[in-house]
């Protein structure tokens, strides 16, 4: 399986985040540039509240894996 998966929690959002800011400095655009901040807390909030469900859902379980892993890189 996806070997990085039990290293860190939210690898897609990583990419999209970094995809984001590549892109605003490939095309050399200051108003991008100046969204990746709040495009940051964006993926931050959404990743608390998905934690917040799935520590409801699942439990202790969830709280194992996720003192194992990181959130982020």
């Amino acid at each position: 399986h996806y070997p990085l998966r039990r290293q860190r929690q939210m690898c897609i959002r990583d990419r999209w985040t970094l995809v984001f800011g590549g892109a605003a400095m490939a095309v050399n655009s200051g108003w991008l540039a100046a969204l990746t901040p709040l495009l940051l807390a964006l993926v931050d909030a959404v990743a608390r509240a998905e934690e917040r469900e799935l520590t409801r859902r699942f439990g202790e379980d969830y709280r194992r894996y996720a003192a194992r892993v990181r959130r982020y890189v």
